[in-house]
């Protein structure tokens, strides 16, 4: 018991020298030695108040990790083991009412002939989320929430073995984007692409690549497609839309082209090169009409 008591109160030193420890936002680390079954031998104020444990918390157990499936602490069981040095690993714990992402340092530690681990805990969850939302950004338009033009290049690779042939590609634009944005403001204009993203979102299936790829322009890779399905999506989508006239808070007209091909057979980029021509000529064929249209409304618009 003496020689335990002894090894305890060392545990107890080596942790106050660094209980003043900062890290980025002037608070300390959460600290605490172990022995080899992950008893804890000794903790500091800041671990106590970290994961909210009180005097009777003694050990580093599966469910101290967050999951019965944990195998964290099986990491730290086989540290002892091989004697490693130092290792590290992250884990997602719940402390009261919210989630924490912390980072874990174990080292090795050696008092009188005894290994005991010494570990510092450090949240790191601000770094997780912003992380996380940079890898959403890196495949999502931030304004609509759509995937963007990076995503949409990523599919196209995918697909390039021709294993979802036949492939269907919509392509869409934006009726009269410059004159919205030129009499309207840009805060309409960002109107008018969310609400194209919503017909957009209402209109395919969840199988279906729904892509923001330009300023205003949308793509849709369809996978194993055919004519008629082709067909009924553009149905759906235009009925969606006619239905929704009356919620639109600035004039919406888009232009709409698409086409089906086999990837074994041909390029992808002749599918979506037939598909855009297609969606040109609707834009142009009703160009006058659809303007003069657009004008009303933003007339209107203006004298409410």
């Amino acid at each position: 018991m003496k020689r335990i008591g002894k090894h305890i109160k060392k545990c107890e030193i080596i942790l106050d020298s660094f209980s003043e420890c900062p890290i980025g936002d002037s608070s300390v680390f959460a600290m605490c030695m172990l022995d080899k079954d992950l008893n804890v031998i000794s903790k500091n104020e800041k671990f106590s108040s970290f994961f909210e444990c009180d005097s009777n918390f003694t050990k580093l157990n599966d469910d101290f990790f967050g999951r019965e499936d944990s195998l964290d602490s099986i990491k730290l069981i086989e540290q002892f083991k091989k004697q490693e040095d130092s290792i590290s690993f992250s884990f997602t714990k719940r402390c009261g009412d919210e989630f924490k992402h912390i980072l874990v340092t174990s080292n090795l530690c050696i008092i009188n002939e005894e290994t005991f681990i010494f570990c510092i805990f450090q949240d790191f969850s601000k770094i997780f989320h912003q992380n996380e939302r940079l890898k959403y950004l890196s495949f999502h338009d931030e304004l609509t929430g759509l995937y963007n033009r990076n995503y949409f290049e990523n599919e196209v690779k995918k697909i390039s073995d021709g294993r979802l042939d036949p492939i269907g590609m919509v392509v869409i634009d934006i009726d009269g984007m410059k004159l919205i944005n030129d009499s309207l403001g840009h805060q309409a204009g960002d109107k008018a692409l969310k609400e194209m993203s919503r017909l957009l979102r209402k209109t395919f299936r969840k199988s279906d690549v729904v892509c923001r790829i330009g300023g205003d322009e949308f793509s849709v890779i369809i996978p194993r497609a055919n004519d008629s399905l082709m067909e009924m999506l553009w149905e759906r989508l235009f009925f969606i839309y006619s239905d929704s006239q009356d919620q639109f808070s600035i004039p919406l007209s888009f232009s709409l082209g698409y086409s089906v091909g086999n990837i074994k057979d041909e390029d992808f980029e002749n599918i979506f090169k037939r598909a855009d021509i297609a969606m040109y000529s609707s834009k142009f064929s009703k160009k006058n009409e659809t303007y003069r249209e657009i004008m009303n409304k933003i007339e209107k618009l203006n004298l409410s």
